[in-house]
């Protein structure tokens, strides 16, 4: 197994751990599938951004084994855009704006998802979009510890 891959079976089975503990507690307290659901979308389904780095690389082909072994890293460059502390305070502005559960929810699980990789990376500000954009998306910058 590569150190990429295993690096990620772990970092996965950390995110499913926390998130899925957390939405049967939720599920507990509400009762609302939807709320879970919310949950889950932020929890997991964040890491969906991986793909645009990816295809970057890779174009219209999608391989398993390249996608897990983080091959698309050679590019040098790493996006994330949905991986936004930025983008998570407005969605707490808006959920507190218009005092919305789900808007909640979508947020806190961000935030748990967010601290869980921020808390594996030597740079603390690689999860901000602003500091990735000034640093020009440079994995070097923005990741050192992923350096080969």
């Amino acid at each position: 197994m590569t150190r990429h891959i295993k690096r990620i079976s772990i970092d996965v089975s950390v995110h499913l751990f926390f998130t899925i503990l957390i939405a049967m507690w939720i599920y507990g307290k509400t009762g609302n599938l939807v709320y879970v659901s919310i949950f889950l979308l932020g929890g997991i389904f964040i890491d969906l951004d991986h793909l645009f780095d990816y295809f970057l690389c890779f174009k219209n082909k999608l391989n398993l084994y390249d996608f897990l072994n983080c091959s698309f890293l050679k590019t040098g460059k790493v996006y994330l855009f949905l991986h936004s502390w930025e983008i998570n305070f407005i969605l707490f502005v808006l959920a507190a704006n218009i005092r919305s559960f789900g808007l909640f929810l979508l947020f806190l699980s961000l935030s748990i998802h967010l601290a869980i990789d921020n808390i594996q990376r030597k740079n603390l500000l690689a999860y901000f979009i602003i500091y990735r954009f000034i640093n020009n998306f440079d994995i070097n910058i923005i990741f050192p510890e992923l350096k080969e």
